[in-house]
């Protein structure tokens, strides 16, 4: 059976990755402590899961993985047609 993901190209992008430390990192802790609370301690299956959408995309892939939305790029204002 054929990997899912090239191995070669696995290990590359690995060996460039930079892991956050220090501040950073504890930064990253808190956020995902956070989300693991609200899950763990509050009752999550009343609320719609699109109402908790938006949130978790801000907060995983922009505040811990880097990524930049839209208005970010755009500086918030609308974008040229």
């Amino acid at each position: 059976m054929a990997a899912l993901f090239s191995q070669k190209l696995l290990k590359t992008a690995i060996e460039k990755f930079s892991f956050p430390d220090g501040e950073k990192q504890e930064k990253i802790n808190g956020i995902i402590q956070g989300w693991q609370t609200a899950f763990k301690d509050h009752d999550l299956s009343k609320a719609k899961e699109t109402s908790l959408q938006g949130k978790f995309f801000a907060k995983f892939f922009c505040e811990i993985l880097g990524y930049t939305t839209i208005d970010d790029i755009s500086g918030g204002g609308e974008l040229d047609p």
